[in-house]
């Protein structure tokens, strides 16, 4: 083999390898990330905001927000803040809407928050939404239990 053929042959080789190496670092970077700590990041901020909810306290009144989701599974006979003054239900509605939009809705996290009962649904607030598939969304309830029966907090953050 002469010796122009060789540096030819060389450099074809050099070039092979260049392209295989491009090819590798191409489907490791379009392959899609692993999202588990996405997931673990919103569910952990989904249970904790809904822990902030439950305990966060009334100005107008000396009452939590368990407090009131509890009266509006029971009763929702008492007036609680607002001019109008709002009943329980209203009052836990404008609190967790005003806190959600504050919180998730200003860090541009889509969510959606229901209030339920076994027998009817309470309020809900959707900012954006999740897909229809369950991989869409990280969810958290919380039960708040009363003498008549159960209120469920379900915040869904979309992912």
């Amino acid at each position: 083999m002469r010796r122009g053929q060789a540096e030819i042959l060389g450099l074809a080789v050099v070039v092979v390898l260049v392209v295989i190496g491009f090819a590798i670092a191409m489907q490791f970077s379009l392959r899609p990330r692993d999202n588990v700590k996405r997931q673990v990041t919103d569910r952990q901020l989904a249970s904790a905001m809904l822990t902030a909810l439950l305990n966060t306290n009334l100005e107008c009144k000396d009452v939590t927000l368990a407090e009131v989701l509890q009266d509006c599974a029971s009763s929702n006979v008492f007036e609680y803040c607002g001019s109008p003054r709002r009943r329980a239900c209203q009052e836990a509605a404008y609190v967790t809407g005003l806190i959600l939009n504050r919180t998730l809705g200003e860090w541009g996290k889509d969510y959606q928050l229901q209030a339920y009962t076994k027998s009817e649904p309470k309020f809900n607030h959707t900012i954006g939404g999740c897909g229809l598939g369950l991989s869409d969304r990280e969810s958290e309830i919380f039960p708040v239990p009363t003498a008549r029966e159960t209120i469920y907090l379900r915040l869904d953050v979309c992912v």
